[in-house]
């Protein structure tokens, strides 16, 4: 799933890139603009958001829990 967004990355940029309608010409932009949301859209929900879920989890879960083999999410982080 995640190489599927990866080939939309090169795909936009490649668009981008050359002059004029190249890769989703089909009359309009609508083409363009589908695959720039669909990669946006799959970015925030494949990377961003496990990436904060999972980095700031690791700094407030021991504060919560004051658990002393969580007393240093520094630490933590290495086994990530």
């Amino acid at each position: 799933m995640a190489a599927l967004y990866g080939i939309f990355s090169v795909l936009i940029r490649t668009e981008v890139s050359v002059s004029g309608a190249f890769l989703f010409s089909d009359g309009s932009q609508n083409g363009f603009y589908r695959a720039v949301t669909s990669h946006g859209v799959g970015m925030v929900f494949l990377f961003i958001m496990p990436g904060l879920i999972s980095s700031l989890g690791n700094y407030v879960v021991p504060h919560t829990y004051s658990g002393i083999d969580f007393a240093t999410p520094r630490l933590n982080n290495l086994a990530f």
